[in-house]
């Protein structure tokens, strides 16, 4: 039994090969098979002024986040649909000092008074900022928070508490002028004290 099944095997074999080299002798074109691989969704971001990737951005114009010379602003961002927050693009440079790490805070939508509202989460960056060329820096959440669609949420960067870190934050070339705010008590994004700064330029930032 096994030889006849070699045997039908070979047999097979040797006449998909017989095949094949007429096809060839004839100048037909040889046999292919498409497979159409699943295509994998890219995640769109629910807020952008920087691009998809936070690609374009303004390197001659920026913030300084710094745990001295003022506090901190708040940047606002409204959501163009219900999502959940996975991560935060931001451009930055280290301009001095160390560590190289920038605190980013994500604070609720405005309160009755158009102000930003008490801190939801505080994220977590992932990566080294440069001190030698700008460079996209990642924040993530501890977990996924939950977001709601044409909510004004707000952004908040403080430096590490008691150091001498500077981080130079890019503003945005896309035309974003928003009304951000200035926390007027501090050093804390935890406060109710802000001030509106009308139509400035904001810093560049894509939210997913």
């Amino acid at each position: 039994m096994k030889n006849v099944f070699r045997k039908l095997l070979y047999s097979i074999g040797l006449s998909l090969w017989l095949v094949a080299l007429a096809a060839a002798q004839d100048g037909l074109e040889p046999m292919t098979a498409t497979v159409d691989l699943p295509q994998w969704a890219t995640a769109q971001p629910l807020f952008t002024n920087c691009g998809d990737a936070c690609g374009s951005y303004n390197q001659q114009d920026f913030l300084l986040v710094a745990d001295s010379g003022g506090g901190p602003s708040a940047m606002p961002f409204t959501t163009n649909r219900e999502g959940t927050l996975t991560k935060v693009l931001v451009p930055l440079l280290l301009e001095s000092g160390s560590p190289a790490k920038m605190i980013l805070h994500l604070l609720h939508p405005a309160t009755f008074f158009g102000g930003p509202g008490k801190p939801m989460a505080t994220l977590i960056q992932v990566g080294t900022i440069s001190g030698k060329k700008w460079k996209v820096i990642e924040y993530k959440p501890r977990k996924p928070i939950k977001l709601v669609a044409g909510a004004t949420y707000f952004l908040c960067a403080t430096a590490r508490p008691n150091t001498d870190t500077v981080v130079a934050w890019a503003k945005n070339v896309t035309g974003d002028h928003d009304s951000l705010y200035v926390n007027l008590s501090g050093s804390s994004c935890n406060s109710t004290d802000w001030a509106m700064w009308q139509n400035p330029t904001t810093t560049a930032y894509a939210v997913f």
